[in-house]
């Protein structure tokens, strides 16, 4: 079987599909021996060398995680002195693993853990617009009003309108509990957008990427993806 260059490489986990894209047109790549900066390239994995920065790269088996984070691990792939990675919780060691959704060490909940750099782009990258499900919990409650404002666009991060789909609003004493949607996700987004209503976030939990859910698994606890499962979330990238 055929692939284009750049997702080859991204499924052996090189990088994501836009870096390898980098790689080749900065001339990094090559495939049988002649440096290549097409993108259109067209490689067979089981007959080709291809090599980048003069280091053939071999394909890797690609697995697929779902993590539930528990809250003091981080979703990074650097070392980390005062926080435990999320990688470190799964058990392919050999294997150059990366998240793909990424929480704050704060928060908790599903992460998508692989190696396979072209469904990572997918999840992520905005223009794909796969969606993320998320329970928050704030200090106090939330007015009609302030609802309203919040689906029109909360402005963060000097310029970006953060706009999530509120599914459902539970009133808790004085507080309250918050279900929500977003198709983006930027680095502490929902915690920014309450920040400036005057509300503190005071537990964040992702129950939902794509089509997959949370259900029983326990925090720190991982399983496979199904075959199902990544298929469908492969649809969301077409």
């Amino acid at each position: 079987m055929t692939l284009r260059l750049q997702k080859f490489l991204a499924q052996c986990a090189v990088g994501s599909r836009r870096s390898c894209e980098y790689l080749i047109t900065n001339g990094a790549v090559s495939v049988n021996g002649n440096l290549t900066t097409k993108l259109g390239t067209v490689v067979d994995p089981d007959k080709d060398i291809v090599c980048v920065n003069g280091k053939p790269i071999q394909k890797q088996p690609l697995v697929y995680w779902l993590l539930n984070k528990p809250t003091g691990v981080v979703c990074s792939c650097k070392q980390d002195r005062k926080y435990q990675r999320v990688i470190d919780l799964i058990p392919d060691k050999g294997l150059r693993l990366y998240p793909a959704g990424r929480l704050d060490v704060e928060s908790e909940g599903l992460v998508v853990i692989t190696n396979d750099g072209h469904l990572c782009n997918i999840i992520t990258h905005p223009k794909f617009g796969v969606t993320k499900e998320y329970d928050v919990w704030l200090d106090s409650s939330l007015s009609p009003e302030e609802q309203l404002k919040i689906s029109r666009g909360i402005t963060i991060d000097d310029s970006y309108v953060a706009r999530p789909q509120i599914k459902d609003v539970i009133p808790v004493n004085s507080a309250c509990k918050i279900r929500l949607e977003l198709n983006e996700g930027r680095n502490r987004e929902i915690r920014k957008m309450f920040a400036a209503i005057n509300k503190t976030v005071l537990r964040l939990r992702r129950i939902r990427i794509g089509n997959i859910e949370i259900e029983s698994l326990a925090y720190g606890d991982y399983r496979s993806l199904t075959p199902s499962e990544i298929e469908q979330l492969y649809r969301l990238g077409k």
